[in-house]
């Protein structure tokens, strides 16, 4: 989502808070309300984070 993201600044399209805020990369269509989750807390951010897009 990132790439495609900075892809379209890259063409001149300007990017606003109000049109990503809404974007999620995770899917919600499976959750369980009393699942089975992994959590994976030992895996560092991602470099997204530190974007410019968020600057």
């Amino acid at each position: 989502m990132m790439r495609a993201l900075r892809d379209r600044v890259t063409k001149g399209e300007k990017i606003r808070p109000e049109d990503i805020e809404f974007l999620s990369p995770y899917p919600t269509h499976n959750i369980r309300r009393f699942g089975r989750y992994r959590l994976h807390l030992d895996h560092a951010p991602g470099s997204w984070i530190n974007d410019a897009l968020f600057g």
